[in-house]
């Protein structure tokens, strides 16, 4: 999942977000996502990071510390970001085409 990693990385169909249209919401609710997560840094401070709390999404037997959780989630939305300037990028060469 770390951003380095350019392997394409295979999502559940259920979350492909492939073909979809990204709009004004889905930039807001990201931006949302962000602020929440920020928020839950501070706190994690204090907790025990190795008490394993987190179920994972597609495989529920599965539980991931909350430092593992907390790494995938802001590996996840690196990731995110590069795939953003990605697209950004390819727009910029298409309009001076």
């Amino acid at each position: 999942m770390r951003p380095e990693n350019r392997k394409k990385q295979q999502t559940l169909a259920r979350m492909n977000p492939n073909q979809s249209q990204l709009g004004e919401a889905v930039v807001e609710e990201f931006l949302q996502h962000q602020s929440q997560l920020l928020a839950l840094l501070t706190p994690a401070k204090e907790a025990d990071l190795n008490r394993k709390a987190i179920p994972v999404e597609f495989f529920r037997l599965l539980k991931l510390t909350i430092a593992d959780a907390l790494e995938f989630a802001i590996a996840h939305q690196e990731r995110h970001l590069q795939q953003a300037a990605r697209v950004r990028q390819q727009l910029r060469l298409e309009l001076r085409a």
